[in-house]
C-alpha cells in the first residue's frame, strides 16, 4: 500500500493513503474549483465536494418565545401558540407569525422542541398537552398530564415536546397546546414564574 506523506517542518506529517482494499474501479479525490476562505469546510454533495461555511452547518437556528403576559385559550381545544413573538436568535430570518419555515437549500435533519405553560386560575387543571405541527397538521404530540377524576389545586403546568425529523425547504413548524380544565378558564401563561416557558426551538443537525 502506497501513500503520499506531507511532512511538517517540525517533523510530524500527514499522509494520504491508498484504499485498504482494491476498489472496483479507479477512484478520484476531487476538490471543488473554489479555494474557499476562513471558516469553510469541505462537504460531500452527491458525487462532488462542495465548500460550506462552518457556521452554517447547524443553521438555521431559531429560538422564539412569548413575552410576559397571559392569554385566554379555548378549553379542551388544540390552539396554536400564536404569541411566540419575541426572538432570541433567528439566523436565517426563518421565523415569522409564530412559525418556523425551512429556508431554501436548508432541508435536512432537524431538532425541534416546543414548550407551553398553561394556567388554571381556579386551580382545576385536568388534561394538558403540547404538540408540534408540520405544514398545518400534527407531527407529534404527547400526554403530559391526564387526570382520571376532577382535580383540585393544580394551577400551572409546563408541557413539552421534542423530536428529530427530516424537513424539506418550505416545510413550516408551529407549536400547539391543549388545556382542559374542570372548571373556569384556561390560559397560556408567561408570567414571572415561567419566563420563556412558552417557546419554539429549531436547528438543523450536521449530517
Amino acid at each position: 500500500m502506497s501513500s503520499i506523506k506531507l511532512k511538517h517542518a517540525s517533523g510530524n506529517s500527514m499522509s494520504i493513503a491508498a484504499p485498504a482494499t482494491n476498489p472496483a474501479s479507479d477512484l478520484e479525490l476531487k476538490l471543488p474549483a473554489a479555494i474557499g476562505s476562513a471558516n469553510h469546510i469541505l462537504k460531500n454533495s452527491g458525487t462532488a465536494g462542495t465548500l460550506e461555511f462552518a457556521n452554517s452547518v447547524n443553521t438555521p437556528i431559531v429560538y422564539a418565545y412569548a413575552p410576559s403576559g397571559s392569554e385566554t385559550i379555548s378549553d379542551a381545544t388544540w390552539t396554536k401558540n400564536s404569541w411566540l413573538t419575541s426572538e432570541e436568535i433567528d439566523t436565517d430570518g426563518a421565523f415569522a407569525s409564530s412559525k418556523f419555515t425551512v429556508p431554501t437549500d436548508k432541508g435536512g435533519v432537524y431538532f425541534l422542541a416546543v414548550g407551553n405553560n398553561l394556567y388554571s386560575p381556579n386551580n382545576q387543571a385536568q388534561n394538558f398537552y403540547s404538540a408540534i405541527y408540520k405544514n398545518g397538521s400534527l407531527l407529534t404530540n404527547s400526554y403530559y398530564m391526564i387526570m382520571s377524576s376532577n382535580p383540585s389545586y393544580l394551577r400551572h403546568v409546563q408541557t413539552e415536546r421534542q423530536i428529530v425529523t427530516t424537513l424539506a425547504a418550505g416545510d413550516y413548524i408551529e407549536s400547539y397546546m391543549y388545556g382542559d380544565v374542570a372548571a373556569g378558564a384556561v390560559y397560556m401563561s408567561s408570567d414571572g414564574g415561567g419566563t420563556r416557558g412558552n417557546y419554539l426551538m429549531a436547528f438543523r443537525l450536521s449530517y
